[in-house]
């Protein structure tokens, strides 16, 4: 298809309600965890995360551990509902559970376990119930009940007694922990204290649910009573924080908050999902079952350490991608049917599918309502066309125009199905239409109306994609093997418009996809590549891009060029197929940028060309929906990830649980001969698709190069010499990310007739060898030597007489 770009008006934006433009955003990624998968029980109270990326999540059973591949549990002492967790600069992962509150430890294998601080107390302060709040804080670790707050600080544990702490005890906020009290308001901890914050006393009697970030010198306080506010802790002013949806957060019952990469408010609900909000108070999503959520009722939101929102719902667990430069739309968002183009015309995006004509509502709330239909416009449509201030329409029962959001006939075809129309560059005024069985020509007039003037009936053949070659000659993409070349003069209304064509065959085995206009320059993507329409009416595999590192059997299925010179470009290659922009340098040569568009066919199949606009957004779209990039919000930051070797084994009876991601020196792991027979398993800390994680390993001192890239997450290794061994991990993302790499080193003992001792021991007994076989030597010479006196004195005697 044609590359379309449509300007926006600064003053447009500014002139629409901020709602409606946060509207065209779509649904965020979101990974759904049932409870079957981490089998436990449903409802999740807590979320954090240690610094090795590894997520832990509080539930009735204790804490499930879970590392990208596996999920594990860690059982608390009389198997309690973990209700909060924090993790402190160390690493060290605290938990506040019912009646209990500790954190994990290691036990000889370095496998995860509960330690109780807890037990530690004397018996007339363990009377509390639940610990609702864990922070670790620059002044040590806080657990909060309703009976009183524990500190644990310098190995020492610390009582503080209140007699009027309310439900949501406490919040960790600008470094500093504020404490919610009924009587005396809202109270903050310094010098060993809580003293009142400021303000607080507004807060008496109230239940706070959230408290965020504004600034350093400005909170946000989430009640239920009077939804945000805004308090100053320096003048305890404290006033209404305007934004689009308070009554609803309100109405919601707002329960859990937190902030988002981009410093935007993520509020979850008890009874509606999440709403995330811009400190300027607008709307930014709503995500809740209707798009994807796992369950409306959210316990706990959390924010990892790459930017990604976890949600702990009353069912499950959802991740949710907000850093993602990818939204989605479909049927569920009221579009549907396979999508075959894309348009914006007049601050209005257009969608033609299989199943009708669409718009995106800004005005609508509703997730499930964002695409309303056109009336009378549920036949297939194909192709958008934007001449003037018309747009025209090609649909399977002929060539329309939209006018305010109403769809009119300008000509039936006798039904015939319009699949293509393009606007000539030659003559401005003629608009070409491929039908179904030919070529029609349409014009715009003096008054600015739109007309058929001509249909060629003599050319029965099904056109599907059409090209104006820099001559003027229009070259059409057929249902059959070959193209045809239309000449300029077949084209000139005085003439009577004599048709005068030739057909170009493609070859056996090749398919077209599209025809597109690069410069002068006019290319038609094949299943075999891109095919250059020459001058003298040939067309010869042409691949005109310098793109740095693509491989030699790369196909460009699909290519879109933008105002700057870059390329989108839908590929197959090794019998896959994805996207990639192909950025282009001052020299004329193009840098591939594949991150995130290997996520898009997630969502989206067969996907077309698609509709770039100058303001850097991008609609993929195809099969299944639409797909919404958004170029400002891609810097490339993202942040590096871990891979963590998460078990060693020695042959059946020496086994290592690996959790840490130090090199330990081979003298730490020593192994005998005979447990020379390793596994290992690992995974990657990087979420949102861990099944498309792949690894690489090497075993220096066996393996002489790096693998190759395999989604499998263990490997084995059988009859190792013996020697020092270091095994190297490393991971790649579905972003092709690469992660930092962890090691595990070891030593095989030699067997035992192979160590030191019995070399020595050879080496004696091959002396001693050397010794009798010297002294046996020795007695026979000397015992020849007596034999031969003998022998002489005997015939000496002989001889004498």
């Amino acid at each position: 298809m044609k590359l379309r770009s449509f300007i926006f008006l600064n003053f447009l934006f500014s002139a629409l309600p901020v709602l409606f433009s946060q509207n065209e955003l779509g649904n965020p990624y979101i990974h759904n965890y049932t409870p079957k998968e981490y089998n436990s029980s449903a409802t999740i109270w807590e979320i954090t995360q240690d610094h090795k990326g590894l997520m832990y999540f509080g539930v009735a059973e204790g804490v499930i551990q879970y590392d990208g591949t596996n999920w594990q549990t860690v059982v608390v002492d009389n198997q309690t509902t973990v209700r909060s967790m924090d993790v402190d600069e160390n690493g060290v992962v605290y938990i506040g559970a019912k009646t209990e509150f500790g954190y994990i430890g290691r036990d000889s294998l370095n496998s995860p376990v509960y330690v109780s601080l807890s037990r530690q107390l004397e018996e007339k302060y363990q009377d509390f119930a639940d610990v609702w709040n864990v922070y670790a804080t620059k002044d040590g670790v806080f657990f909060l009940t309703f009976k009183r707050i524990y500190r644990w600080h310098n190995d020492q544990l610390f009582t503080y007694e209140y007699d009027d702490i309310t439900a949501h005890l406490g919040y960790y906020v600008n470094d500093q922990l504020f404490l919610v009290l009924s009587n005396r308001g809202l109270h903050v901890f310094e010098n060993d204290r809580f003293v009142p914050v400021p303000g607080g006393m507004h807060f008496q009697g109230e239940s706070i649910y959230c408290i965020l970030p504004f600034d350093k010198d400005h909170i946000i306080v989430a009640t239920r009573k009077s939804g945000l506010e805004k308090l100053n802790t320096v003048t305890g002013e404290t006033v209404l924080f305007e934004n689009d949806v308070n009554e609803q957060l309100k109405d919601d019952k707002m329960y859990s908050g937190t902030m988002s990469e981009t410093g935007d408010f993520v509020l979850a609900t008890l009874k509606n999902g999440i709403y995330v909000i811009q400190k300027s108070g607008k709307l930014v999503a709503h995500i809740n079952q209707q798009n994807g959520l796992q369950n409306n009722n959210v316990k706990y939101v959390f924010k990892d350490n790459f930017g990604g929102i976890w949600a702990g719902t009353a069912v499950g667990i959802s991740f949710i991608d907000l850093n993602l430069p990818l939204t989605y739309f479909n049927d569920e968002n009221g579009v549907s049917g396979f999508t075959r183009d894309v348009v914006r015309h007049n601050g209005t995006l257009y969608v033609a599918t299989g199943n009708g004509l669409f718009f995106l509502d800004k005005r609508e709330i509703d997730p499930q309502k964002k695409f309303k239909q056109l009336d009378n416009a549920d036949d297939q449509f194909w192709d958008f066309l934007i001449v003037e201030n018309h747009l025209l329409v090609g649909g399977s029962h002929g060539f329309y125009e939209i006018i305010d959001n109403k769809l009119s006939r300008i000509a039936s075809f006798n039904s015939n199905a319009v699949f293509n129309v393009l606007r000539s560059n030659q003559n401005p005024s003629l608009i070409y239409l491929a039908l179904k069985n030919g070529i029609a020509l349409a014009k715009l007039n003096e008054q600015g109306e739109i007309n058929v003037i001509h249909q060629f009936r003599d050319l029965e053949v099904e056109c599907h994609q059409l090209g104006e070659d820099r001559k003027g000659n229009l070259w059409v993409a057929t249902a059959f093997d070959y193209a045809l070349r239309i000449n300029q003069t077949s084209f000139d209304e005085s003439q009577g418009f004599p048709l005068t064509y030739e057909k170009i065959e493609y070859g056996e085995k090749l398919s077209t996809e599209e025809i597109i206009r690069i410069g002068d320059e006019l290319y038609m993507t094949s299943s075999q590549g891109l095919l250059r329409a020459e001058d003298d009416g040939k067309l010869t595999l042409k691949n005109p891009f310098n793109i740095l590192n693509m491989p030699e059997d790369f196909t460009i299925r699909r290519l879109q060029q933008d105002q700057n010179g870059n390329l989108w470009i839908h590929y197959h290659f090794n019998k896959l197929s994805g996207q990639f922009l192909a950025l282009k340098s001052p020299d004329g040569t193009y840098t591939i940028k594949d991150d995130p568009f290997t996520r898009i066919n997630e969502k989206v199949s067969h996907i077309n060309s698609p509709y770039v606009e100058d303001n850097g957004i991008v609609w993929f779209h195809g099969g299944e929906g639409i797909v919404r990039y958004d170029l400002n919000k891609d810097n490339n930051s993202r942040k590096d990830y871990r891979v963590n070797i998460r078990k060693v084994i020695f042959s059946s009876d020496s086994v290592v649980k690996y959790g840490n991601n130090e090199t330990h020196e081979f003298e730490d792991y020593q192994f005998s001969f005979k447990n020379n027979a390793t596994s290992f398993t690992f995974s990657a800390a990087s979420y949102g698709n861990e099944k498309a994680n792949q690894y690489q390993y090497f075993l220096e001192g066996q393996d002489e190069a790096w693998s190759e890239w395999t989604t499998m997450s263990t490997k084995e290794y059988n009859y190792l010499h013996e020697g020092k061994y270091v095994f190297r991990v490393r991971a790649k993302n579905i972003y092709n990310q690469i992660s930092q790499e962890d090691q595990f080193t070891f030593v095989i003992l030699p067997p035992w007739y192979r160590e030191t001792w019995a070399y020595v021991f050879y080496v004696f007994l091959f002396l001693i060898f050397v010794f009798i076989i010297i002294k046996v030597a020795t007695y026979r010479l000397e015992k020849s030597k007596r034999q031969l006196e003998k022998v002489v004195e005997e015939r000496t005697k002989d001889i004498v007489k």
